[in-house]
């Protein structure tokens, strides 16, 4: 799917770095958690974006709450360019850091090997991830973050997980 680079930048922009928004505001802004990040995991036929943080129970329903809240946020108004730019300058970074090494090299053509039929050439994926635009992102957002496609998994204690479902709703 060719949204792939734009939901690799929306995953960015959400929560792969510290300067990332679910970073910004759980943590440094409201100190809900230790730690919070995104990822995502393409596969031939399907896709998925993840975040995860690690908390105190109590304080679970109100990160829910602020991590939904940003969700929404981000299919109401697109990221600006800066913000964008920023996105694509770290995953670029991060991507051609990665392959100095022979090994992340060899995982590098593994991977494009089975996932795409040929070895992807990472200049061709740096101007696929460049020519990505805040609306590509704001359009991503909208379609796999809306909360009819929403799961929600707590591991730890938690009393009472019947109200969990009703804060999706």
């Amino acid at each position: 799917d060719e949204r792939r680079f734009g939901l690799k930048l929306l995953s960015v922009i959400l929560g792969e770095n510290m300067s990332s928004r679910l970073f910004q505001i759980l943590r440094e802004r409201h100190g809900y958690c230790y730690s919070v990040q995104t990822n995502m995991v393409t596969l031939d036929d399907t896709g998925a974006i993840h975040i995860s943080a690690g908390l105190d129970p109590g304080k679970l329903q109100k990160a829910v709450k602020m991590i939904l809240k940003e969700l929404e946020s981000i299919c109401r108004k697109k990221p600006g360019k800066d913000e964008l730019r920023k996105a694509q300058d770290y995953t670029i970074g991060q991507t051609l850091m990665g392959l100095e090494s022979t090994t992340n090299q060899m995982i590098w053509m593994g991977e494009s090997l089975l996932g795409y039929g040929k070895i992807l050439d990472p200049a061709e994926v740096e101007q696929r991830l460049c020519s990505v635009t805040p609306e590509d992102i704001q359009q991503i957002a909208c379609h796999c973050l809306n909360r009819g496609r929403l799961g929600v998994a707590v591991v730890g204690p938690l009393k009472d997980s019947s109200s969990l479902q009703n804060w999706l709703g």
